[in-house]
């Protein structure tokens, strides 16, 4: 006599339904994945030979449409949110004189070389951090509790000192140990690389229990989070850590963080603009209002640029400074300008 099995309406029922961000939409190719469908393929194409000829001529134009545009879109968030009260004004003028005396400082003492490295670890934790701002905001998608934040939290610092270190160890190696005219890189000990290396993977497991979490309490769960939890250690490890593609690894990670700043600050500010000119600019057709927002931050960062560049005829290393508190100011602003205090 056959027995016939009764079906388990409890089975599986711990599996959330799942909803997706248009993956064609402009949260999801701009913000999450950087417009890395526009620039990853030729960067591979050119491979590490062809990117390591004519660096000038890339790095003038990576700077003229990507990195110069993206340090603008600071003083955009800058001068609404010192506007409203929330970010004081001393984080503007003030400060940026504060970090050119800083740099000036260093240079006088005769260590511009140690100054600017400073500057360049600060960026690789600048990154790092934009990576997990942006998780943060589309964190909301999902209701999480307590404990998915904070493993949320830990799962992107635990991985920092890898990747800070790690790129100034790989460079150090690549370099055979020699400073460059920007850059002086340390030899971090294995034994410290390895334990960097294990936090980092406990962070990336830390990740996944906060997505599970997540998942496990919200009735319809999106894997957004999932999505830049992946896209955090594969782009900084590709960017910082990859010794055979180190070229064309940063060149890729730094355009990937200036379209991703970019895209990021003009989707706060269409909501945020209440001039006029601003809110109708704002408020256009994403195809036709982006695209004019890019090109004002190109023009602004173009002239900087220019004029930074013109100093060269008096004092190369000054100009240099210049630049870098540009870029060092920028670091400083964002340092409260995307706290909870300063909002969206």
């Amino acid at each position: 006599m056959s027995k016939s099995i009764a079906h388990d309406p409890r089975k599986f029922t711990w599996l959330p339904k799942l909803t997706f961000l248009n993956p064609f939409g402009y949260e999801v190719q701009w913000i999450i994945l950087g417009g890395m469908a526009f620039y990853l393929p030729v960067i591979l194409f050119l491979g590490e030979p062809g990117l390591s000829k004519e660096t000038v001529a890339w790095n003038f134009w990576i700077n003229t449409l990507a990195t110069a545009p993206h340090t603008s879109a600071t003083y955009v968030r800058l001068q609404r949110k010192i506007g409203e009260g929330k970010v004081h004004w001393i984080f503007g003028w003030p400060a940026f004189l504060a970090t050119w005396a800083i740099l000036i400082g260093f240079w006088a003492a005769g260590h511009f070389i140690l100054g600017i490295t400073i500057a360049a670890m600060w960026q690789s934790f600048h990154y790092l951090r934009q990576m997990y701002g942006v998780n943060r905001i589309f964190s909301r998608k999902n209701e999480e509790n307590d404990l998915a934040r904070k493993l949320n939290f830990w799962a992107y610092h635990l991985a920092v000192p890898l990747f800070v270190f790690g790129r100034s160890d790989m460079l150090w190696h690549i370099w055979n140990g020699k400073p460059s005219d920007t850059f002086a890189p340390m030899n971090v000990p294995d034994a410290a690389m390895i334990a960097f290396a294990v936090f980092a993977y406990a962070g990336f497991l830390l990740g996944l229990v906060s997505e599970y979490i997540k998942a496990k309490n919200n009735s319809v769960y999106n894997p957004v989070g999932l999505l830049m939890l992946i896209l955090y250690f594969g782009v900084h490890y590709f960017g910082f850590l990859s010794v055979e593609y180190y070229v064309r690894g940063f060149l890729f990670i730094s355009i990937y963080h200036a379209i991703q700043y970019v895209a990021m600050v003009y989707y706060l500010e269409r909501d945020g603009r209440t001039e006029k000119l601003a809110e109708k600019l704002m408020k256009g057709p994403i195809l036709l209002a982006f695209p004019i927002f890019w090109l004002m931050l190109i023009g602004f960062g173009y002239l900087v640029n220019q004029s930074a560049k013109n100093i060269d005829m008096f004092w190369t290393q000054f100009s240099l400074i210049v630049l870098n508190n540009w870029s060092v100011h920028h670091y400083v602003a964002d340092t409260v300008l995307w706290t909870r205090k300063a909002g969206k």
